[in-house]
């Protein structure tokens, strides 16, 4: 009888959209979730608009956002986000 030892299951990496208008704030968390072996940025963003038009493109588990930010604030993204998808678990930065 031969003993069969099972694989391991490769889960699938967290995806994380990160939403900031500074480039500072957003390089940091970007780099912090990259240093993580089990998360990646999907995406960069700099406004809330721009999330909420890329989302399903980038299909994120996690979105990171700035509260203050031009043209579409954290805050006005939230509903918008949300109503496309429902799962998405959101992280208000500030």
């Amino acid at each position: 009888m031969s003993s069969r030892t099972a694989a391991p299951t490769r889960q699938r990496k967290l995806r994380v959209m990160v939403v900031d208008d500074s480039v500072v704030i957003r390089g940091m968390i970007s780099r912090w979730i990259g240093a993580e072996p089990d998360m990646e940025v999907t995406a960069s963003l700099r406004t809330g608009l721009d999330a909420v038009n890329q989302l399903e493109r980038v299909n994120p588990d996690v979105a990171v956002l700035d509260i203050e930010m031009p043209e579409l604030d954290g805050i006005s993204a939230l509903p918008r986000l949300l109503a496309k998808k429902g799962d998405l678990v959101i992280i208000m930065a500030s």
